[in-house]
């Protein structure tokens, strides 16, 4: 269980690219705020800068870290939010991975199975590896076979996707895996996710029954990304949780 609010921030390796939006404890608390703005506005600033100097100059990926960190923190210091970080590594070479590692980074995130399956046997065995791109039912099988470290999987948008991943751990007894289910806030057709409401609560259902296969999946919270700019994603997807909670009888700090 993580407090309310918890979230997960995900930062592109390298580039540093922050660009997925997470579950804040209060959104209008988030517009309202001016400090964390303040906070905030730099740090999108250093990582357009350090993206646009990355490929002339080399990336130093500890400063980078050490950089997106110290904003992380005053920011949830001032919205009273939890959030812990996933360096995405999608197209990155390992070198830049381990650099992150030996920086202090452990998570990270990968949009393409294929990729994470040939990246994984690279790194130390203590990496948590995070799946987060768009999941096709026939590439499941493979990442949870091929990823014995596969800390979670946040992009579960279908009852396929989820029966498959929770078939797949059984396969290889594996007795546990961090899922989210992704949440379409923004209607985007580019955009995967369940729509809030009776789809949202009924996928809910199946990933948190705890009956078999599904007592493989561990349903830890929601995942979104929202339309550029649109700060409401972040009301929808906590209306979204507050449902989720309530229909499954759940304490309320008990889902990201």
């Amino acid at each position: 269980a993580r407090p309310c609010g918890a979230a997960v921030a995900l930062v592109l390796v390298g580039a540093l690219a922050l660009h997925t939006f997470s579950t804040p404890r209060n959104p209008s608390h988030l517009r309202q705020n001016m400090g964390l703005r303040r906070v905030l506005r730099p740090m999108r600033r250093f990582v357009r800068c350090f993206a646009d100097s990355a490929q002339a100059q080399g990336v130093d990926v500890k400063q980078g870290l050490e950089s997106v960190n110290t904003r992380m923190k005053a920011a949830c210091e001032a919205s009273g939010t939890k959030t812990e970080l996933v360096a995405v590594s999608k197209t990155k070479p390992v070198e830049l991975l381990k650099n992150a590692y030996d920086a202090g980074q452990r998570a990270f995130g990968e949009n393409y199975a294929q990729e994470i399956i040939e990246k994984a046997p690279q790194m130390p065995a203590d990496t948590e590896w995070h799946f987060i791109g768009a999941l096709q039912s026939n590439k499941v099988n493979p990442l949870v076979k091929g990823v014995p470290n596969l800390k979670a999987v946040h992009t579960v948008h279908t009852e396929k996707v989820a029966r498959k991943l929770a078939t797949a751990c059984a396969a290889v007894n594996r007795t546990s895996l961090d899922v989210y289910i992704q949440v379409d806030t923004s209607g985007e057709a580019s955009k995967s996710g369940v729509q809030p409401g009776e789809g949202l609560l009924k996928l809910a259902e199946m990933v948190n029954s705890g009956e078999d296969p599904f007592d493989r999946l561990n349903f830890v919270g929601l995942m979104t990304i929202g339309a550029p700019g649109d700060i409401g994603a972040f009301d929808k997807l906590k209306a979204a949780r507050e449902e989720v909670v309530s229909h499954l009888g759940l304490a309320d700090d008990s889902l990201k």
